[in-house]
């Protein structure tokens, strides 16, 4: 079985920013829609964070595009509790593999790229992520959520995320790899893999004002996040690094 389920998160926090959300968000919908091996799209919308006026908006604008879509809008830390949130809604509905992705990646969805990560889904490989240029010189672990394919089951049994400082992609990826991440022979294998898109695409970062801060923000610290991160584990990113291979 090899349904995979879309996950954005999409929220403003303020009234002013629910327009740009709203239509960023109903962008990604249908290019999501022309990727047929997605079966099920899922739009996450902090209660926390957003200002209360998305989840409705966008519920009504994808309905309106004819798109089937679940908008849910979800309590806890939008980069661990809302992403276990939405997985563990995905495996529930016998959807085994989740496609984390930002509005800003929408342009890296292709039909061509779904195919080639899933094919990297062989062996102990749980997780594909794609290399993403905009993101190279400011994130030392190159696989983001802002667009990589994990297999549910595994990021379940390695705890989901459950990161405080917005990089949660490292810890189970690090679980993982003290699980899985040596053969019976003691060699290393790898646990998560790396693909190229097919030519050249950029992030599309919101143009509002607090869109640019936030992306800002983001890049400014990622490095030093990462490396506290994967401190917290008692490992290093070299570490985690050498479990994943970039093809």
């Amino acid at each position: 079985m090899r349904r995979i389920g879309a996950v954005f998160r999409s929220y403003s926090k303020t009234p002013e920013g629910v327009d740009e959300v709203v239509d960023r968000a109903v962008k990604s919908a249908r290019r999501a829609v022309q990727v047929s091996m997605l079966s099920r799209i899922l739009f996450m919308v902090s209660a926390e964070q957003d200002c209360g006026q998305t989840a409705k908006r966008l519920s009504v604008a994808v309905a309106d595009e004819g798109i089937r879509a679940v908008v849910m809008e979800a309590r806890g830390d939008p980069n661990s509790t809302m992403l276990n949130t939405a997985a563990r809604l995905l495996l529930d509905d016998e959807t085994p593999y989740a496609l984390f992705l930002s509005n800003k990646a929408i342009e890296f969805l292709t039909e061509d790229l779904i195919s080639r990560m899933m094919n990297e889904m062989r062996a102990k490989v749980r997780v594909v992520g794609v290399r993403i240029e905009d993101l190279a010189d400011v994130a030392e672990m190159p696989i983001q959520n802002t667009f990589a394919l994990w297999h549910i089951p595994s990021l379940i049994i390695a705890g989901g995320f459950d990161s405080k400082i917005g990089v949660e992609e490292v810890a189970p990826i690090a679980r993982i790899a003290r699980r899985d991440g040596h053969s019976l022979l003691g060699w290393r294998r790898p646990v998560a893999m790396v693909v190229r898109p097919a030519e050249h695409t950029r992030l599309q970062i919101r143009i509002s004002a607090e869109g640019r801060a936030h992306h800002a923000q983001v890049k400014s610290s990622k490095r030093e996040r990462q490396e506290q991160e994967a401190a917290r584990l008692g490992v290093s990113l070299e570490w985690v690094n050498r479990h994943i291979v970039i093809i």
